[in-house]
């Protein structure tokens, strides 16, 4: 988190004028967190939820709704969201806090614009090809980039590739024990629809 790094003043100015003036901030866990000044996340003016650890009780918080409506971030999820042990008691402190997951009352993927940046918090993460992909897009959607995601990205979260221009050579890899189909777009909007075998590796000309 940091630690009492975050008493320092300096600290908070920088990242706040940063991400005020266009930049993206991703949150996990416990993001910033150092009990100083009546709140825990010392962010949280930024990421829009703090963390409840019996200091605030009297402190009157607000009311959220939690859905997805379309989001870009949560385009590829599918059930509930497994992030391992993840952090609770998260309570969002204003209205302009979205909630896309919550969980008996705690979000646990939240967004918050701040002036011209936004921000993301994830209440945790461990590796699986669902959270990648959630991870993926937050990075997008924090850096305001949404319409440049997809390029030389996999459809399938069980498959990925990489590009190398200099050859023209493209590596479909699937990282599943079954047979998937992918579909892959280029600079230009082609589609590449690939089929690959089981913890199989396809290498095309495009």
């Amino acid at each position: 988190s940091g630690g009492t790094h975050w008493k320092n003043e300096r600290v908070i100015e920088c990242i706040t004028d940063w991400v005020a003036r266009g930049a993206g901030f991703v949150g996990v866990a416990e993001p910033s967190a150092c009990e100083y000044g009546g709140q825990f996340f010392q962010l949280s003016h930024l990421l829009g939820v703090d963390r409840e650890i019996g200091r605030s009780l009297s402190r009157e918080k607000p009311a959220f709704r939690t859905g997805t409506d379309g989001h870009f971030i949560m385009a590829d999820v599918e059930g509930e969201i497994d992030f391992g042990q993840d952090v609770g008691n998260v309570f969002v402190t204003d209205q302009e806090t979205r909630v896309l997951a919550s969980r008996d009352g705690s979000p646990r993927v939240s967004t918050h614009r701040f002036k011209a940046g936004r921000s993301v918090y994830l209440s945790g993460f461990q590796f699986s090809p669902q959270n990648t992909r959630l991870l993926h897009r937050t990075l997008y959607w924090a850096a305001g980039d949404e319409r440049d995601f997809g390029v030389w990205t996999c459809s399938n979260i069980h498959t990925e590739c990489a590009y190398y221009p200099g050859s023209g050579k493209l590596v479909v890899i699937n990282n599943s024990q079954q047979a998937e189909e992918t579909s892959i777009r280029d600079a230009q909007g082609n589609r590449f629809e690939v089929r690959v075998e089981p913890l199989g590796i396809r290498v095309l000309d495009a």
